[in-house]
């Protein structure tokens, strides 16, 4: 991501119903261009090895029990959502962009067109 030109990711969750599975892709995009996306915030959970699949990029990830259980709640059956969400949307494995990502996140939530909160 360019933090210059106000990069983030946005995950686009397709269409699904209650027992689909997860299919997600990420595009990258500049809050500069006023993306219209809805963020979403959840706890993260405690037990990290307690975890499920979903299809990212046409790759199996992990993703929390919490965060697999928000996403379930919030698909819709005929339409693809449109989401930032920091667990998928920022590459946590990268510290320079989690750190660059954390800064911006107030900018990230009150640019989104709507923030949805999942509390489990």
């Amino acid at each position: 991501l360019n933090s210059s030109l106000n990069e983030i990711r946005l995950l686009h969750l397709s269409p699904g119903g209650d027992e689909d599975e997860f299919y997600c892709s990420l595009s990258i995009v500049s809050l500069d261009d006023r993306p219209q996306y809805e963020a979403l915030s959840y706890v993260w959970g405690e037990d990290s090895d307690d975890t499920l699949p979903i299809s990212l990029g046409g790759k199996t990830v992990q993703i929390r029990r919490n965060l697999h259980l928000a996403l379930r709640g919030i698909r819709d059956p005929d339409c693809e959502r449109i989401l930032w969400i920091d667990a998928l949307c920022i590459n946590q494995g990268d510290v320079e962009e989690r750190y660059t990502q954390v800064a911006i996140m107030g900018d990230i939530y009150s640019k989104a067109y709507c923030v949805l909160a999942y509390i489990g």
